[in-house]
């Protein structure tokens, strides 16, 4: 990943896989983190079982507090997968923890982003689907411009449009992908945990659920990271076409000031 340059879609398909199967358990680590926050808060109504009707109530506050932590982390968790393709893509080191610590001060922002993107593309969806897959698209590169940049919402929006102009069609085919492996891993996963799972359902029900929901888990941190190494490859690719970012870099490199990929200047 050293050589900055632009990118057929095929060299950008090569490139997901490349990095994802080179630092698979790094992108496990940072991925399966909001997945556990997941499980927890899934697993809550499971304990309503031994609960009275009095006190069964109670299970709704753990339960709305880790919906809270799950998007906390859901949102961190997807600046960190950002960040960390950032750095493999410019030859720096890269890790879980160091990329969590990175976006741990942007928490809010990232919340606000991927909450303000999910409405408008709902919104979108609801009026005739249309609107919703443009908005999708459009603004799809928002989380990698705002966790690389550490820009605000309104201008994370507004730079993924210009970005991803001209480029719709390599973030569709990226959306595409995510969206067949996502079941495509989660398909392989679950039919054997399910015959386990018929098994159990009669004499164990509530191990057979928690053993569905783990699956689904698991299933959803090991396919999560193709759609965010693909926005953060799509997103240096579009700024190695319109702004020489690939030349500027390299200047910046060989006169020994480059920093913070966000200053590098088109």
């Amino acid at each position: 990943m050293a050589i900055l340059q632009a990118l057929t879609t095929g060299q950008l398909l090569d490139r997901i896989f490349s990095l994802y199967r080179r630092n698979f358990l790094m992108f496990f680590a940072i991925a399966v983190m909001p997945q556990l926050a997941y499980l927890l808060m899934m697993s809550v109504p499971y304990l309503g079982i031994w609960a009275t009707p009095t006190t069964r109530y109670f299970f709704l506050i753990p339960f709305f507090a880790g919906f809270l932590v799950y998007m906390a982390a859901i949102a961190v968790s997807q600046g960190a997968t950002t960040v960390a393709v950032s750095d493999l893509y410019l030859d720096r080191p890269a890790s879980a923890i160091g990329s969590y610590k990175r976006m741990l001060p942007m928490t809010f922002r990232l919340i606000g982003l991927v909450i303000g993107y999910g409405l408008l593309v709902g919104l979108g969806m609801v009026l005739l689907i249309v609107p919703g897959v443009y908005f999708a698209l459009t603004y799809s590169l928002a989380i990698t411009v705002m966790a690389i940049e550490k820009v605000s919402f309104s201008e994370a929006m507004t730079r993924s449009k210009d970005l991803v102009q001209g480029n719709r069609g390599r973030v569709a085919i990226i959306y595409l992908l995510s969206f067949v492996i996502t079941y495509a891993v989660a398909i392989a996963l679950g039919i054997p945990i399910e015959f386990v799972a018929i098994r159990l359902v009669r004499t164990m029900p509530v191990a057979a659920s928690l053993l569905s929901l783990v699956t689904t888990v698991l299933a959803n941190a090991l396919a999560a990271p193709i759609g965010l190494i693909g926005f953060t490859l799509a997103y240096y690719d579009a700024r190695v076409r319109k702004e020489a970012f690939d030349l500027h870099y390299m200047m910046e490199t060989e006169a020994g000031t480059a920093g913070d990929p966000a200053t590098v200047q088109g």
